[in-house]
């Protein structure tokens, strides 16, 4: 069973930034997910050099907050403010038109564009709010990851409780993937869902990821942003329980 721990965020404050190094430095995360037009992005690209693990970041691809890089989607009022700020909110449209998939394109490429400013040249692509899910936005997008050789994206999270409809769409567009050969793990979720799987039964050929925020609590223990709780317990259980999977098989 192959697991992969990602620490999504980087980049996004000195906090974030701080909390990401630590992760690594514990053994806690095994890779982290950076947001090209977030405020301390230049920082966190320094750092991963700095650190030993740039081949471990990938692009955190973003168009619900902060300031647009291109100047294409910064002029579309369902995107942006006319300050050029992000507004899109995730599943805010099911359908886009040609000029609108045209600028998502341009915006994905300038983020990219910037990684490779800093030295960095990512190969795996996930996003903040889960956007490049949207069938009509990986569409767009799906040209410009071929371009610039992606080999893998983040599934549409499927652990965890979600209604028949999602599932159903979650199963379509991850087989789009698969087909695409762009799949990366093939269940995705956060810890607290992973640790409801029974002891990852059955599930010795799988590849899994799990996403954590990590953040400091006021005590300076490193923290789920979303749970608030002690990661490192609960990440070394499933690591444990991964671990067990693979001695078994």
């Amino acid at each position: 069973m192959k697991l992969t721990i990602n620490a999504d965020d980087f980049g996004l404050s000195s906090a974030v930034n701080d909390t990401i190094i630590r992760a690594f430095e514990m053994g806690i995360i095994d890779h982290t997910s950076a947001i090209a037009n977030a405020p301390l992005f230049a920082d966190a690209c320094r750092l991963a050099v700095e650190k030993g693990f740039e081949n471990r970041v990938g692009v955190h691809f973003n168009i619900t907050e902060g300031r647009a890089i291109s100047s294409k989607i910064a002029e579309i009022s369902s995107f942006c403010t006319k300050d050029g700020i992000f507004t899109y909110r995730h599943n805010a449209k099911l359908f886009f038109s040609r000029r609108e998939m045209e600028a998502i394109a341009a915006e994905c490429e300038d983020q990219i564009l910037r990684f490779h400013e800093q030295g960095l040249h990512p190969t795996h692509l996930d996003s903040h709010q889960h956007v490049h899910t949207e069938f009509f936005i990986f569409r767009a997008i799906e040209p410009v990851l071929k371009k610039y050789g992606f080999s893998s994206v983040r599934i549409s999270p499927n652990i965890g409780n979600y209604s028949l409809v999602n599932r159903a769409y979650k199963s379509i567009f991850n087989n789009y993937l698969k087909r695409r050969k762009l799949i990366a793990e093939e269940l995705c979720g956060d810890y607290f869902d992973c640790l409801k799987l029974d002891g990852f039964s059955g599930m010795e050929d799988s590849g899994i990821e799990i996403l954590v925020h990590p953040t400091f609590s006021s005590h300076g223990l490193l923290i789920d942003a979303v749970y608030g709780e002690e990661l490192a317990p609960w990440i070394n259980k499933i690591r444990d329980l991964s671990q067990s999977i693979g001695q078994k098989g």
